[in-house]
């Protein structure tokens, strides 16, 4: 079973996310910010992870810079209600696989996580 780290500093997108993704099959770890996100990310050793950009402690971007880091072919996908104040095209630099507006579409975002493991 895959494993995927929702990372959110929004409770009802992480549980929204998390009930759809294990009905789906998958396992979910959660965390509220960057920074449990990161502890998360390096004791479960999940398989993708779907970000929130604005959250306090550590922002997304950082985070995803931590995780790429550690394992430059992670799968991040990136979520976000503010994506305005930031350039996709640097966002996928970082060698982010997607870039998602809120609010989300969960059937798309389902869809998307789906496709990392296809």
């Amino acid at each position: 079973m895959k494993k995927i780290l929702i990372v959110d500093d929004e409770n009802d997108i992480r549980e929204l996310l998390k009930d759809v993704l294990k009905l789906g099959g998958f396992e979910v770890l959660e965390a509220e910010n960057g920074q449990i996100g990161l502890e998360k990310f390096r004791k479960y050793k999940p398989d993708a992870a779907i970000i929130d950009l604005e959250m306090p402690v550590m922002n997304g971007v950082q985070l995803t810079q931590h995780i790429l880091e550690e394992r430059p072919d992670f799968p991040v996908l990136i979520i976000s209600g503010y994506l305005h104040k930031y350039a996709v095209d640097d966002l996928k630099k970082l060698n982010v696989r997607e870039v998602l507006a809120k609010p989300i579409d969960i059937t798309h975002v389902f869809n998307e996580v789906k496709k990392l493991f296809s």
